[in-house]
């Protein structure tokens, strides 16, 4: 049996870097401690519309427009001070003939073997599509919410004034055969689920709407209100929550409020009829910032096919009769989680309860 050799890769010659920076299909550039241009790769000099001989010994000012790119002079100055190792930054950068575009700028200090700078490198990248697609989408969502709103404000009127109404009659019910009293209490019930939605509504469509700096939320306090404000359901039913200590996050403490009541009144809800709710809020810290808190129940549970579903709006998976809401719940809860950059995914079982488990950012130390 022969044996097998292996051959040890070639280094890369100077050759090869070179051909590597200057084929490179992404925007490369050499600076001076100075910031200004020492060497571009085609990539960077097309993306801003100059030549190499017109982009060499420019500093990175004339490539931002007047005004503009505080940020990103500010990166390059701390790198030239050798007092930040890399970073990147989005910023607005001007071609040649004027024109501005989005851009996004990565950079590293090159040092030599005493660890000294000697130069920086940056990476520019055009980001004008991935711009103008989140503004697009920003606005949609912004006109689906005002839509929301405004659909909300303006059916609540009828209703109200059908609830009134319907109380008005149901005064004057005895009058009116039993079809007729059956009738009358089948369209009051109408209306009050009506109202029920589009209130729900309002609240979904607030999610967005309202946006409040996040700032520093203990979230022992915030699991305190909400079983103080469900304390009635509590204890009509019987139900119990333990809580285990809870981390403080970095997030809008009345969304907080509103993700929570959620969880825990669903938890109390979906339960077996006759069956006590038992409930347990719980918490770890992750990696990268963050916390993950679950709110686990022994009801009804469901199959994890429909994990999707459950938060979409208006969407059940349980007998409506025996579970009556709106279906809006969860979707809120989804709403406010993606809105502080979280993420929420439950598991389950027909018959085994739910576990919802939540992530949110803890707050940044401070510099």
């Amino acid at each position: 049996m022969g044996t097998q050799q292996t051959t040890a890769s070639p280094a890369l010659t100077d050759d090869d870097c070179r051909a590597l920076f200057e084929q490179c299909p992404v925007g490369l550039a050499v600076l001076g401690l100075d910031r200004r241009i020492v060497k571009a790769n085609a990539a960077f000099v097309a993306t801003l519309g100059y030549s190499q001989a017109q982009i060499a010994e420019r500093v990175l000012a004339d490539l931002l427009p007047a005004g503009e790119g505080k940020d990103a002079e500010a990166l390059m100055g701390r790198l030239s001070r050798s007092e930040d190792g890399g970073a990147a930054v989005e910023s607005r950068f001007q071609r040649r003939d004027g024109s501005v575009f989005w851009g996004a700028l990565s950079a590293a200090l090159i040092r030599d073997e005493s660890g000294e700078g000697r130069r920086l490198v940056a990476v520019l990248r055009d980001i004008s599509l991935r711009k103008k697609a989140e503004a697009d989408l920003l606005r949609s969502n912004a006109e689906l919410e005002l839509y929301a709103s405004i659909a909300a404000h303006d059916l609540q009127e009828p209703v109200r004034k059908i609830l009134t109404y319907g109380e008005i009659l149901g005064k004057m019910s005895d009058g009116l055969p039993p079809d007729g009293r059956t009738a009358l209490e089948k369209s009051r019930s109408a209306a009050r689920r009506m109202k029920e939605l589009i209130d729900d509504l309002l609240e979904y469509a607030r999610v967005n709407a309202v946006r409040r700096p996040s700032a520093p939320v203990d979230l022992n306090v915030v699991l305190k209100e909400v079983l103080d404000e469900l304390s009635e359901p509590l204890a009509a039913s019987a139900g119990k929550v333990a809580v285990g200590p809870l981390p403080v996050v970095d997030a809008d403490e009345l969304q907080m409020r509103q993700l929570f009541r959620n969880l825990v009144a669903n938890a109390i809800k979906f339960t077996e009829p006759g069956r006590p709710p038992a409930v347990t809020v719980t918490a770890e810290t992750l990696s990268g910032g963050q916390a993950r808190v679950e709110v686990k129940d022994e009801g009804i549970g469901f199959d994890e096919k429909y994990l999707d579903r459950i938060f979409r709006p208006f969407q059940r998976v349980c007998d409506k009769n025996a579970y009556p809401g709106s279906g809006i719940g969860l979707a809120i809860c989804q709403g406010v989680v993606q809105r502080h950059g979280g993420s929420i995914t439950a598991r389950s079982a027909p018959g085994k309860g739910a576990s919802f488990r939540v992530v949110l950012p803890l707050p940044r130390s401070a510099p």
